[in-house]
């Protein structure tokens, strides 16, 4: 096997308020993270990462953004040849109890090309789940969750369908807790 170590510097910038992260590691990786929160805007957080090898192993520069309140969060990510960004969205509602919507997209820079897209959505109760998704438009994905009020008894049903190929999986799952 192999020995590795690293060393770690943190740091937070009294002028900006960011925190500044690098790691020096056996592996002649240099790695740096530079993050800001709260600033300029409240709620959000700005995330700048890169690495230097003299081996030419790391990734390079990632920035990251991310933003959330008690109803919204969003994340966008660019490594310099994908742009991954999401965004989920929840709240109560007093006739169907709480909700949460959420989509994600991934953008290949280089051929223009959408590699990644899904969304989805959950419902849920005190007592019952529901969840629904559509994973890069040919896979559809859901499940139902419920708990049985009178008694410790759960049980689950888990789906997913592949429109491509026809592929199915399906899972049946009980839980009853015996006193």
């Amino acid at each position: 096997g192999s020995v590795s170590s690293s060393l770690e510097v943190k740091n937070k910038c009294p002028f900006t308020g960011a925190d500044v992260k690098t790691t020096l590691d056996t592996k002649s990786q240099l790695a740096t993270e530079v993050a800001l929160a709260d600033k300029p805007l409240k709620g959000h957080k700005f995330t700048l990462n890169n690495c230097f090898s003299t081996a030419g192993a790391c990734s390079g520069l990632k920035v990251k953004h991310e933003y959330a309140n008690d109803k919204f969060a969003v994340s966008n990510v660019f490594d310099g040849s994908e742009l991954a960004s999401s965004a989920v969205f929840g709240g109560t509602c007093a006739k169907h109890g709480a909700f949460n919507a959420g989509a994600s997209v991934a953008l290949n820079v280089k051929p223009q090309a959408l590699t990644k897209h899904s969304v989805a959505a959950t419902v849920s109760n005190s007592n019952m789940t529901f969840y629904g998704a559509l994973n890069n438009g040919n896979e559809v994905a859901g499940s139902i969750h419920h708990k049985v009020r009178c008694c410790e008894l759960q049980h689950a049903v888990d789906f997913k369908w592949n429109l491509q190929t026809g592929n199915t999986n399906f899972a049946f799952v009980s839980k009853f807790k015996i006193d």
